[in-house]
C-alpha cells in the first residue's frame, strides 16, 4: 500500500517521503529493507530516484554494499549507479564518500622517508671546476658535497587553521671539500674580492642544488602521485565493480589533522 502511494505521487507527495526517508528510513534501514525500497524506487518518479541516489552517497550504507542483494539489484538496474555519478557531478563533486585523514605523525613520518631521498641525493650532484683570473690565476677542484643533512624531525609538519599546514625545518648543515691551485701573489686588499668571486660560483651552484631539491620534491611527488590508481576493479565475488575516487574537493588542514576527500564512487 505505501510503495503504490508512492508510485502515484505527486509533487507534495515526494515532498513529504523526503521528510520521511531522511528521518525514519534512512537512517535505521538494513540491506534488504535498502534494496527492495530500491526496487520500488525504479519505477518513481525521476526526482525521488535522484533524490534516493544522493541519500544513498551521504549515508553510505556499507553493510548493503556487502550483499548479494545489491549486487543482483545493480546488474539489474546498472542506470541506478550512473545516477548516484550523475548526481555527484551535479553538486560539484562536493560529496565525499570517503576521506583519508592524516595525523601529524603520519606526516612527519613520509617527511621522514622524503628528507632521507633528498639527502642521498644532494651527495650526488656534480660541481664543476672553478677557475679565473684577478691578478692571479686561481683554480678550485674535484669540489664534493662531503656531507648534507637536512635532520629529521618529530614536528616537521604543523597544523594550524583550515588550509593551513606548515612546514619547519632547522639545523641544516653541510660540508664540501675542494683541491685549490693559486698562481701569483695574494694582496691583503685582494682577499674580500676573491672571496665574492668565490661566493658568486658557489652561488651559482647552491642554486642548482636547490633546483635538484625542487625536482626531486616534484619529480618524485608526481611519481607517487601518477602511480595512485583513480579506478580499481575489484574480483572474486565482486568481479565486474569498480571503485572510482577521484578528490572531491581540497584538502584541508585542521590543528590535528590533514584530510583528503575521495568520491569513493562503486559502480557496475
Amino acid at each position: 500500500m505505501f510503495f503504490g502511494v508512492i508510485r502515484n505521487a505527486d509533487k507534495f507527495l515526494i515532498k513529504k517521503l523526503k521528510i520521511i526517508l531522511e528521518k525514519r528510513l534512512i537512517r535505521n534501514i538494513n540491506a534488504s529493507d535498502v534494496i527492495n525500497y530500491l526496487n520500488k524506487a525504479i519505477v518513481c518518479s525521476a526526482e525521488l530516484l535522484k533524490f534516493w541516489a544522493v541519500k544513498f552517497i551521504l549515508f553510505n550504507v556499507e553493510s548493503i554494499l556487502e550483499t548479494k542483494q545489491w549486487i543482483k539489484f545493480v546488474q539489474k538496474n546498472p542506470e541506478f549507479i550512473s545516477e548516484i555519478i550523475k548526481n555527484g557531478n551535479d553538486n560539484g563533486n562536493t560529496i565525499p564518500g570517503a576521506q583519508i585523514q592524516f595525523s601529524s605523525v603520519g606526516l612527519n613520518y613520509m617527511a621522514g622517508v622524503a628528507i632521507d631521498y633528498i639527502n642521498s641525493a644532494i651527495a650526488k650532484v656534480n660541481i664543476p671546476d672553478i677557475k679565473g683570473f684577478l691578478k692571479f690565476t686561481y683554480h678550485l677542484s674535484q669540489i664534493k658535497i662531503e656531507e648534507f643533512n637536512i635532520p629529521k624531525s618529530s614536528n616537521v609538519f604543523q597544523f594550524s587553521s583550515l588550509d593551513k599546514l606548515g612546514i619547519n625545518l632547522q639545523g641544516i648543515s653541510g660540508k664540501m671539500s675542494t683541491y685549490y691551485q693559486l698562481h701569483g701573489s695574494l694582496p691583503d686588499d685582494m682577499n674580500d674580492l676573491f672571496r665574492k668571486e668565490i661566493e658568486k660560483h658557489f652561488k651559482e651552484n647552491i642554486e642548482v642544488i636547490c633546483q635538484v631539491i625542487e625536482k626531486v620534491e616534484s619529480d618524485q611527488d608526481n611519481k607517487i602521485l601518477g602511480s595512485f590508481p583513480l579506478d580499481i576493479r575489484l574480483t572474486g565475488t565482486f568481479k565486474g565493480f569498480h571503485i572510482d575516487y577521484p578528490l572531491t574537493s581540497n584538502p584541508e588542514s585542521s590543528t590535528i589533522s590533514f584530510t583528503i576527500s575521495i568520491e569513493g564512487f562503486i559502480y557496475y
